[in-house]
């Protein structure tokens, strides 16, 4: 069997060939980083600009108004709020039936030999990234 044939049979091989490669070479290595960061910074813009969005949508705000600024919400809007909750509340409820606790990323690394569902780091990047905004509009203040 040809190499072209067994790669198209094993995906996995392809893989583990460019992992290996990424391993042995400190330059690739730093560059996959890169890469992986860049991405990384690229979704952090996206999710950013789609949570505007959907605040300009639902609570009407003029163009260069952020939601924190705003000094008059609508009453719709203000429905918006426990109403978007719900969906969160539900995500909490159906972690906490799952019968194990969450697992962060420091907590993988030095008790699950770095292993973390992504369910887990899902979960908990969202969470942070709701901790962070806290943060930034309490020191805003």
């Amino acid at each position: 069997m040809n190499r072209a044939v067994r790669m198209i049979v094993h995906p996995a091989s392809l893989l583990i060939g460019l992992q290996r490669q990424v391993w042995a070479s400190e330059v690739l290595f730093v560059l996959l980083a890169i890469a992986v960061g860049a991405i990384d910074g690229l979704l952090t813009i996206l999710q950013g600009a789609i949570a505007r969005t959907f605040q300009h949508a639902l609570f009407a705000l003029p163009p260069d108004t952020h939601l924190s600024a705003s000094e008059h919400i609508g009453i719709l809007g203000l429905f918006a709020l426990p109403v978007g909750g719900l969906p969160l509340a539900g995500l909490n409820w159906l972690t906490k039936a799952r019968g194990r606790r969450l697992v962060d990323a420091v907590e993988a690394n030095a008790l699950h030999g770095g292993r973390m569902s992504l369910i887990d780091s899902v979960i908990i990047s969202g969470h942070r990234d709701r901790e962070g905004r806290r943060e930034r509009r309490t020191q805003a203040t």
